[in-house]
């Protein structure tokens, strides 16, 4: 395919879609979840246990993983999509939050005054239920759906690439982050983005379930026609004389 391929609407609007649903499933921050997840641990006060507790969490996201089998065709993607988005947003926050509440409290004979480490545990838990039950499958399926069959080798190929130097960009960042604006800002900016990306699907996704590739294709084509004709309309201006407008 060529590049004016690309930059045709009909083409251009479902690869943009894909690029931006991409860009959200990285910047929400499943990585930096996952590839710190003992560390999250250990500054949550489970320095003896985190390597178990992150074996939990791996068994916790193949068994969401396997409930979403079951509701991706039943609830439709956006709606796992939008639903999954918010648990990861309001995950985000949380963590945000206790880490915010255990930096700034006062120490009692030593000891932090209260100890609140199982909103640590939950929300990860939450975190990677939400994500693997619907930001990572749906962003895949979607990918192969939406893409017309003559430029899904290339333009799944481009999307993949961009998935992965996401990731890159967000394991190298996670520790620059905590290091600039803490653990309680940067879950919060996780969640900033998850919240973002709720916006964008209930906007610009449309829903793929019960739908052939067909007729997929036919949808952003006729949204391309539907933007390129405008109906001629009819006003009445002085003197009774009417002129038509496009």
């Amino acid at each position: 395919m060529s590049l004016r391929e690309f930059v045709k609407p009909s083409l251009l609007r479902p690869f943009a879609i894909s690029m931006t649903i991409h860009f959200f499933q990285q910047t929400t921050g499943i990585n930096a979840v996952m590839f710190y997840c003992a560390t999250i641990f250990q500054k949550a006060g489970f320095q003896e246990n985190s390597t178990i507790v992150s074996i939990l969490i791996g068994v916790i996201q193949l068994f969401a993983a396997a409930v979403s089998i079951l509701m991706i065709d039943r609830g439709g993607r956006r709606f796992l999509l939008i639903v999954g988005g918010l648990g990861m947003c309001f995950s985000c926050f949380t963590l945000g939050a206790y880490f915010y509440l255990t930096i700034n409290a006062v120490p009692t004979q030593g000891e932090v005054a209260f100890d609140i480490s199982w909103v640590a545990v939950t929300s990860v838990a939450v975190y990677i239920v939400g994500f693997a039950m619907s930001w990572g499958p749906c962003t895949w399926l979607l990918m192969s759906e939406i893409f017309p069959v003559k430029a899904r080798g290339i333009a799944g190929g481009i999307a993949t690439l961009f998935n992965w130097f996401c990731s890159f960009v967000i394991t190298k960042t996670f520790v620059m982050l905590i290091d600039q604006f803490t653990e309680a800002g940067t879950f919060w900016f996780y969640g900033s983005l998850a919240f973002l990306a709720v916006l964008f699907v209930y906007v610009y996704v449309p829903e793929t379930k019960g739908k052939s590739l067909e007729e997929i294709q036919i949808y952003f084509e006729s949204k391309v026609q539907k933007n390129a004709t405008q109906p001629a309309q009819s006003v009445e201006i002085d003197d009774g004389v009417i002129e038509t407008r496009l």
